[in-house]
Formats: C-alpha cells, structure tokens, sequence
C-alpha cells in the first residue's frame, strides 16, 4: 500500500544516512499518526469571539495509528463578508489538511489527534516526530506541537515554503505514554497551507546505536514525501 511504502522509503533513507543495514545492525520504523486518507471535515467560523468551532472523528488503523482527530477554528479577524474555512479532505489521492484564510481573513487552527500508549519498544532511539508543509502562501506561518500539554516543537514557516518536513524529538517514554497530540497553526492576515502526513520515525537496536542529528534525519527525508501541490492562492 502507499503507507507501506513510505514506511520503507522513510526507513530506507535514514539507513543510507547513518550507512547502516537495517537488517543487521538497525531497525528503522516509520509509523503514521494520520495520513488524511479519511474522515472529511469541513468547517467555519464566522463569529469573532473566543470559542473555537470545532469537530472530531474518528479514524481506522488503516490510516493511522490515530484514533481520532480532532479540527479546531477560530476566526480572530476578517474584513467584511469573509468566510473563514477549514478542510480535511478525504480523498486518497489528494490526501491533505488544507486551511483557507480569505483576504484579510486570520484564524488560529488546532488539529489534534488522540495516539494510543506503548506504540514503539522501550529501547528505541533517535525518536522524530515529523510533518510535512505541502506548500504555503506568500504569508508567515507559525505553528507549533505538543504532546499530553508539553512542548515538542516551534516553527516559524516562511511564506511561499513548499515541500519542507518539519521535525521535532520526542522521547520514547512521550510517545509510549500516548495521549494527545497537538498541532497550533497561525499566521499573517490571509495565510493558507497544506499539510500533509504526520507520523514519527525511530530506531531499535540490533547492534550499538549510533548518534543521528536531527539535521541528518530530515535529509534523509529530502525528495521521500509525496510531491503534490494544489492551487493555492499568492
């Protein structure tokens, strides 16, 4: 399937890297959180005030090993007749979180999702959370994970960015106690962005480990993430 297939091409790349044989001295894992192949969600907020609108479902193995998400908007400023608007889409072959901000138009949009407990074995290491930004317009984003409230990650997104991963450790024992995890997006006036598969990577040992940077992790992922880009606005 193609989530089987970009476990091994994750895998495989970060075995090139560290000039490792994954069969005799490493076993690299890549796990998907959610993939975005399932669960359409489509909504609004038009009301300025502090309560998000917000929407959950749930997901399948088949798409991740999320048990559900969860999309929240809230619209913060627009100019008159602005309709502010957040999609999940679900089709596999687009397979996407989308956020539209009309001209003038800003929101703050939280995507969560809920990860089960003991996902990776005890002695993993390297351990990376990671998401794609698809593609982005000309304005600045920000965005920002947790998990379980505890900060993993903060990331200033420069406008127009295409195709760059966005990396952020997280311990073995983080993961493994499951919980929430969190994604915080905002930025300039307009803003609208892709996103695309979120999931982590890490490394069991069949031999002694070897230190992997951060840094050398995500070039490993250069050119292994799906290259699809939509029309988005300037």
């Amino acid at each position: 399937t193609g989530g089987d297939m970009k476990h091994f091409t994750y895998a495989l790349a970060l075995a090139g890297l560290l000039g490792l044989n994954a069969g005799a001295q490493a076993a690299i894992v890549s796990v998907d959180v959610d993939r975005f192949e399932e669960g359409f969600q489509n909504i609004q907020d038009t009301t300025l005030d502090s309560a998000p609108v917000t929407d959950t479902v749930s997901l399948s193995p088949a798409n991740g090993v999320a048990t559900s998400r969860t999309v929240a908007i809230n619209v913060l400023s627009y100019s008159a007749g602005a309709t502010n608007q957040l999609t999940v889409t679900a089709d596999p072959t687009v397979s996407l979180l989308d956020v539209i901000n009309e001209v003038g138009e800003d929101s703050e949009v939280r995507v969560s999702w809920v990860i089960p407990a003991s996902l990776i074995p005890n002695d993993a290491f390297n351990t990376f959370f990671r998401i794609a930004v698809l593609q982005s317009d000309g304005n600045d984003l920000s965005v920002e994970f947790l998990l379980n409230g505890t900060a993993l990650g903060n990331f200033a997104v420069p406008g127009n960015t295409f195709n760059q991963d966005l990396l952020f450790t997280a311990s073995a024992a983080q993961i493994n106690a499951g919980g929430t995890l969190e994604m915080i997006i905002n930025g300039q006036a307009g803003w609208d962005a892709d996103f695309d598969d979120i999931g982590f990577a890490y490394e069991t040992p069949t031999a002694a480990p070897e230190p992997v940077s951060l840094a050398l992790f995500g070039a490993g992922l250069i050119g292994m993430r799906r290259l699809r880009r939509r029309a988005i606005p300037a």
